[in-house]
């Protein structure tokens, strides 16, 4: 079994395939699972240990549980539904990192990052950048965002109000979030 950042070989004799990367002239794992070499292809990839897919493109949308908010990013864990709409399928590189500019519209001012999402929240997110392992999603446009909030104080779901602001029914509180056009109405 490989892990992310094992050496599986020299760059001089094979380039990265899936689930691998190119580092310091050399091919490292990028996800945990069994080593593949492909002497057609001369590529070294990791076939993943666990249900995941692999192929994840710049552009592609999928949803997120924010795992953890910092001052001026947040790192979550992405995932996507299997063709029957029913079971998470989770992704090669599951973790996403998502920067305060990744959700910030031109003109609008963001504090900080808990202004957009909060811990616990479900995303709808867009692939912004793929780099050594790490994936970088934005929530830009009006269908990405939070789909679902769940309230920071009780972690009781909130109600989307008719002035569209996030409300707790339970501890009457409200909190802002960049909402999704859709939200509550996808299956989480």
């Amino acid at each position: 079994m490989e892990t992310p950042g094992k050496v599986l070989g020299d760059e001089i004799e094979f380039a990265a395939g899936d689930g691998a990367y190119s580092e310091d002239d050399q091919v490292r794992a990028g996800l945990c699972g069994n080593k593949i070499v492909d002497e057609q292809k001369r590529t070294l990839g990791i076939e993943p240990s666990f249900g995941t897919v692999l192929g994840v493109k710049v552009g592609q949308q999928f949803y997120a549980v924010v795992d953890n908010v910092g001052e001026t990013h947040a790192m979550m864990t992405l995932f996507d539904y299997d063709r029957t709409g029913k079971n998470r399928v989770n992704l090669a590189n599951d973790f996403a990192m998502m920067r305060i500019e990744g959700v910030k519209s031109y003109g609008v001012y963001m504090k900080c990052m808990s202004e957009a999402v909060r811990s616990g929240d479900l995303v709808k997110v867009e692939v912004s950048k793929i780099a050594r392992g790490g994936i970088d999603v934005a929530m830009k446009a009006n269908d990405l965002g939070v789909i679902k909030a769940f309230c920071s104080s009780c972690r009781q779901a909130m109600v989307l109000r008719k002035d569209n602001k996030l409300f707790c029914s339970n501890c009457n509180k409200s909190e802002p979030r960049k909402i999704a056009s859709s939200y509550l109405e996808v299956m989480v």
